[in-house]
């Protein structure tokens, strides 16, 4: 799949019914993520933006792929799964990427993670409650 760029990404209608709209937005930002690291090599994806911070591209990737993950599949849909980075050791370490870290892996990983997302709420109205984390 091409990286998506400004130009290509489509802005959602603002008067579209409740649903639609939620769901159009939230994939324009996701969708936004992408057109930041578009064009960027591995490397350039790595490289902490303004230091002393470690905040990397590539860590946020990774963040919003366990971001996914976490809200839409253990939340909202009751699944018992693993982090995908974090430990409980290390609650941040899906921020850190290391020298090997690409983006081809970091977007395989994040764009299955939004894919289940979406297959997840799906299965839910937007008045239905969650599943997940002391539900009953």
């Amino acid at each position: 799949m091409a990286l998506m760029t400004f130009a290509e990404r489509p802005e959602p209608a603002i008067d579209a019914a409740e649903r639609p709209m939620l769901e159009g937005w939230l994939e324009y930002h996701r969708e936004t993520l992408v057109a930041k690291c578009a064009g960027l090599t591995d490397a350039q994806l790595r490289e902490a933006s303004v230091p002393p911070s470690a905040l990397t591209l590539l860590g946020l990737v990774q963040h919003l792929a366990e971001v996914e993950r976490f809200w839409f599949r253990e939340i909202l849909a009751g699944e018992a799964l693993p982090d995908l980075y974090s430990t409980e050791e290390d609650p941040d370490a899906d921020f850190k990427v290391s020298e090997t870290t690409t983006w081809a892996e970091t977007e395989a990983v994040w764009r299955a993670e939004t894919a289940a997302a979406r297959e997840s709420a799906a299965a839910f109205g937007l008045d239905d409650f969650s599943k997940g984390l002391g539900s009953s």
